[in-house]
């Protein structure tokens, strides 16, 4: 289960909480992400321990990571809009 007071249904969901102080390098961490999509992803490949299925699992999620952090406007829409205050 999610902390208390963390809306999602699942760990697996991503909740931005983040201060709203630091959206700007927020973005910044956001674009240099992008740069490194395909190394993130071809480390699930070096890890002999996962099996396929797991291989599979993990990298779909980390796709969904990458599709929310896409552009600056995803990341504004779909992270940022949850910072604190």
């Amino acid at each position: 289960l999610p902390p208390e007071g963390i809306p999602v249904s699942s760990v697996k969901k991503r909740f931005y909480r983040g201060w709203c102080a630091h959206n700007g390098q927020a973005l910044t961490v956001a674009a240099e992400m992008r740069g490194k999509r395909a190394a993130a992803l071809a480390v699930l490949d070096q890890v002999s321990q996962l099996d396929e299925r797991t291989r599979r699992g993990a990298a779909a999620y980390l796709d969904g990571f990458f599709k929310d952090i896409a552009t600056d406007s995803d990341v504004t829409a779909k992270l940022l809009k949850t910072c604190i205050n």
